[in-house]
């Protein structure tokens, strides 16, 4: 007969405890895994933008009503700064931990600082993107 298994507190791993077994710790720190979260909605967000400057750029021309040239430019700006903007934050998911990329996200953090908005996500994040052992994740 087998012990019953031990309890497991809800998000076990999810930021590797000390003392946790290797089939349940995570690889990455929990600072990086919301990191990953925060990118993946920053991105998002990023490419609605740029699907709403491409719907306000279609609308007028769909319609057959005379063009409004100020409702294209706007449309030009949001599709070109939507997509410029979500670029980094796509490629952030994807790239390997290196000290270069610990700087590239920090970039990435520091940018949802621009907007009040992101603060309550940015703000905690920055704080724990300095600890040790995200520091740790990303030398390789």
């Amino acid at each position: 007969m087998q012990p019953p298994p031990p309890e497991v507190p809800p998000f076990f791993g999810l930021s590797g405890p000390p003392g946790a077994h290797p089939e349940q710790a995570s690889t990455s720190p929990g600072a990086v895994v919301w990191f990953k979260v925060y990118a993946g909605l920053m991105s998002a967000v990023y490419l609605a933008v740029f699907a709403l400057g491409i719907v306000m750029m279609v609308a007028p021309v769909a319609s057959k009503s005379a063009a409004d040239p100020g409702l294209i430019a706007g449309g030009l700006i949001y599709a070109v700064m939507g997509l410029i903007f979500s670029v980094p934050f796509i490629v952030s998911l994807f790239v390997q931990p290196r000290s270069w990329v610990w700087v590239f996200n920090l970039v990435l953090i520091c940018l949802g600082l621009l907007s009040c908005a992101c603060w309550p996500f940015a703000i905690p994040l920055l704080v724990a993107w300095f600890s040790p052992n995200v520091k740790q994740h990303f030398r390789a």
